[in-house]
């Protein structure tokens, strides 16, 4: 990939794509399509997703864990 990218806060339209790549990117550690669906659900938690030209490319998600 090359070319210019934009960080932006994640939406709660992004949220289909996230979990989409983590199940995709993560299959061998488990079900991070369940795994991510809980974080991105815990209060305060914040996501942060690289967009270039092509699209979505990457993503960043931090929750706080009690």
């Amino acid at each position: 990939m090359q070319g210019a990218y934009e960080i932006r806060l994640g939406q709660a339209r992004d949220e289909g794509w996230i979990l989409d790549l983590g199940e995709e990117l993560f299959h061998d550690l488990g079900d991070y399509r369940e795994i991510l669906g809980h974080w991105l659900a815990v209060p305060g938690a914040v996501t942060w997703v690289a967009e270039g030209s092509a699209g979505l490319c990457g993503f960043s998600l931090v929750a706080r864990r009690h």
